[in-house]
This record gives C-alpha cells, sequence and structure tokens, in this order.
C-alpha cells in the first residue's frame, strides 16, 4: 500500500537529522560540513553576466605560446561549450570558431590589424569575448611538467566598438589600453614519458582546453575543479 505523502516526508526529515546526528557524534565538522553535504561545495560567483545575444570567442596567440596554431580554436571552441553547457548562453548564440578561421584566412595579413569589434561585425556578434594568451609554461626539468598559462580576458560590445568587462574607467592616456582581468591557469605536476609519442602536443592541448573551461568560468557560478590550486 502507497503510504500517505506525509508519511514519507517525516521519514526522510527523520534521515536528515540522523545523518547530523551521527556526523557530530563521530567528531565530523559541525554546520558548515553538514551544509556541504546537504547543499553541495560552495560556488565563486561569476565575475560577469554576459547579455544573452550573438556572441564570438577570439583567441589571440600571437606567439604561438599554446605550440599549435590550432589550438586557440581549441580554446575558442571549449570557451563557447561551457557557456552553453552553463546556460550562461544559448547555442544559436555562439559564432562558431570555423567562421572565425574563415575570416581570418580571408583577411589574410589584415586579420591581425582588424580591430576585434570590427572582426565581431563581420561574423554578425554583437559581443565578442577576446583572451590573449600572455605565456605558457610547461617543463620544468627532464620530463617533469607543470603547465602553466597566463590569459588575458576582455569583453567588447561589437555594435558600440566599447569594452564591457572589465571597464575601463581610471584610465586618463587614449593611447593606452588598460588590462583585461588576468588569470593563472594551471594543470597538476605530472611526468610524461619521453618515449610516448606526442604526449607533450597532447598535454598542451589538455591546457588549451582548460584555458577555455576556466575563460568561461568568468562568466557563470561554478564549483571550482578538484585539480585546482588550493583545493
Amino acid at each position: 500500500m502507497k503510504l500517505p505523502c506525509r508519511v514519507t516526508r517525516g521519514r526522510c526529515v527523520t534521515s536528515v537529522v540522523l545523518l547530523i546526528g551521527v556526523l557530530f557524534l563521530t567528531g565530523c565538522p559541525g554546520p558548515g560540513f553538514v551544509a556541504h553535504v546537504l547543499t553541495g561545495p560552495p560556488k565563486v560567483k561569476a565575475r560577469y553576466t554576459l547579455a544573452p545575444r550573438p556572441t564570438l570567442v577570439i583567441v589571440d596567440d600571437a606567439q604561438n605560446a599554446l605550440g599549435d596554431p590550432n589550438y586557440p580554436a581549441v580554446v575558442g571552441a571549449n570557451v563557447g561549450f561551457h557557456l552553453t553547457q552553463n546556460q550562461a548562453l544559448e547555442p544559436t548564440q555562439i559564432v562558431s570558431q570555423d567562421h572565425l578561421s574563415s575570416l581570418a584566412v580571408q583577411l589574410g595579413d589584415r586579420y591581425l590589424t582588424t580591430p576585434i569589434d570590427r572582426i565581431g561585425a563581420r561574423l554578425k556578434a554583437e559581443q565578442v569575448i577576446y583572451v590573449r594568451v600572455r605565456s605558457v609554461k610547461m617543463q620544468i626539468a627532464g620530463a617533469y611538467y607543470h603547465p602553466v598559462a597566463t590569459v588575458e580576458v576582455k569583453v567588447i560590445d561589437a555594435v558600440q566598438g566599447t569594452r564591457l568587462f572589465p571597464k575601463a574607467g581610471g584610465y586618463i592616456d587614449p593611447q593606452t589600453t588598460p588590462p583585461g582581468l588576468t588569470l593563472s591557469i594551471e594543470l597538476q605536476r605530472q611526468t610524461i614519458d619521453p618515449n610516448r609519442r606526442h604526449a607533450s602536443s597532447m598535454l598542451a592541448r589538455h591546457l588549451a582546453e582548460r584555458v577555455g573551461l576556466e575563460v568561461a568560468q568568468v562568466f557563470y557560478d561554478h564549483v571550482p575543479p578538484e585539480d585546482s590550486p588550493g583545493n
């Protein structure tokens, strides 16, 4: 026979009370630990909320620091993927990296000198997430690796030609471009078998994918990855 809802709810409440009691009796941490168990780990708040507009991700790796000319597109694709997976934007609002690659080929040498907002406008984007790769360090010694990338993130309004994030206030010199949000992104220290073909290249790709994830996380509430520094 099916139990009434009030009985079922009563059992659920009793189970929660028993869980809390067991945690205290066994010497576990107090209410903070219980809240973590019941609601999950605390989330990091978004630094900026993207408007629901057509959005292009441009990854600028002018020095080929990522080690492969295809990896900026890997970063860009991962940014778009995680934004849509976490409902920061709709899939239809992300401009494909393939369209950006085609435009870069079409513009040739002019691509590097074309303003960010104009590239966005050419691809019918209304805002651009611009990621500049400042540095990448992979190898420490021998086969011992600690991949670390430093990137700078901005959001540009491709319609107005203005910066949306971070705000550029406080800069007096109009010739100075104020910096964006700087992120330091790293993977765990690890060793690589030097006899394993393309192992270092795959590690660099993994770093590129991680850069895409952590850039996307700037724009939505999230739980830090388990292997992030400090966890």
